[in-house]
This record gives structure tokens, sequence and C-alpha cells, in this order.
């Protein structure tokens, strides 16, 4: 952005970084004194607007006949281009190793899920084998609340198996608003003392999705509700299901 007889004559650090002319000083001591006559260094240049530019340049000592020093030429490179394409490179190799890590991280997951989602096969199944029998009917609702969270606990490690092996969603038809009690029943202990209000639409479709999938978003809001109102004095939800025209 200068003019050459803008140069001219003026300190040769007018355009460099502040932060950089130490190192630039320290080479041309050692230059006076003989101890060096030549210097790789990388640099900053600030242009005419302010603009900051890198560079690496090579700085030569040219001595008299009596050993002192007679000036010095510099050729210098700009490398912002090469700095910024380096920059973006580092980038993508950082990106790709964590990409390379949540993989394994989610190959892991789907591995414990596989197993736990054997235990919770095993709770199930004795827990259907103990509502056959059982004849009182508390034990039974406490039997039945069993059987749906270890349901619930079989499509969340689903869902997770599912997400490491890369597989499609389940697809089901079913009422939004069936999975809604369902949730408002299994959440039934973290809702006391809380009012919850249904306003649920009329006629709506059903939704094509992964059942599970959606369950566990209900869940989440429901719990994110929870906390949110936890030091309102009279907490309330309301659960509001429409469709658009």
């Amino acid at each position: 952005g200068y003019k050459p007889e803008e140069l001219i004559g003026q300190s040769g650090f007018k355009m460099m970084t502040e932060e950089d002319i130490g190192s630039l000083l320290e080479s041309l001591d050692k230059a006076k004194q003989g101890k060096i006559s030549n210097a790789l260094l990388n640099y900053r240049l600030k242009d005419k607007k302010g603009q900051i530019h890198y560079f690496r340049g090579s700085f030569d000592a040219v001595f008299k006949a009596d050993g002192s020093m007679e000036r010095i030429i510099c050729v210098g490179e700009n490398i912002t281009e090469l700095r910024k394409a380096q920059s973006e490179k580092e980038n993508a190799f950082s990106l790709a190793a964590e990409s390379e890590k949540l993989a394994l991280v989610g190959q892991v997951a789907g591995k414990m899920a596989h197993d736990f989602n054997n235990i919770l096969g095993i709770i199930m199944g004795n827990t259907e084998l103990s509502l056959v029998d059982c004849k009182d009917d508390k034990i039974k609702k406490k039997l039945e609340l069993i059987f749906k969270q270890t349901l619930r606990g079989k499509n969340l490690t689903k869902n997770l198996v599912a997400f490491a092996k890369d597989q499609e969603p389940k697809q089901e038809f079913f009422s939004i608003d069936e999975k809604i009690e369902l949730v408002i029943s299994l959440l039934k202990k973290d809702l006391e003392g809380i009012n919850v209000n249904r306003e649920y639409g009329h006629g709506l479709p059903e939704l094509l999705a992964d059942p599970g999938m959606i369950e566990h978003a209900i869940v989440n809001l429901v719990q994110n509700s929870n906390h949110a109102i936890s030091l309102v004095e009279q907490p309330k939800i309301i659960f509001r299901t429409y469709q658009q025209n």
C-alpha cells in the first residue's frame, strides 16, 4: 500500500510489528560484532491500512575491508497464504482426529449398550413371569412400572447401538399424545407438586418416526422443564399438541 517515496529514508522498522523488532535487533547486533553474516527470520509487516502480513526473510550482512558492516541486504517472501493453508491443514487434521476419537467412543458405547441390553432383558423376562402369577394389584402396578421402565431402557440402548452402527432409525406410525401420556406416567414421581395441564389437539395425524427416539426427546423436554421451574412457587407444565393446515 506504500509508495516507494513514502518509505525511502524511513526506518527499516516502519512497517514491522513491534513484537518482532526485538529478535531482528538482536541479530543486527550480532552482525555488527561480526558474529554472524546472515540470519533467517520470520517476521510480520503492517501495510498502509494496518493489516498484518507474514514474511520469511534472509538478512545478509555486507562488510567493509576493515571488518565493519556496510549494509544489510534483505530478501523477504510473503508467506501469509502459506500460513493460512498450513493452519487450515492443521485444523483439518484436528477435526479428523476428533472424528476418529468420537467413532471409537461410539463403538465402545455400542458394545456397552449391547451388554446392558442383555441385563435389561433378564429383568424384563423375570418381571413378565412375575406379572403372570401376581394377584396383588399394588404389587402388579409396581411390576408393570418396572416392565415399562426396562422397555424404555431397551429402547434407549437400541438407539445408542443404532447410532454406533450408523443404522437407520426404526420407522412406525404412532400417536404423539399417547407417547406424551406414557412419559407423564413414567415420570410421575418427578412431576409431583407440579400442575400438569394437557391441551391436546383434535384429529391429529399419527407421526411416522422412531417411537423410542421421540419418547427420549419428550423425556428430555419434561426434565428440562422440571429443572427450569424448580424455584417457581406454583410450578406448571403445559403439554400442548396441534397441527397446522
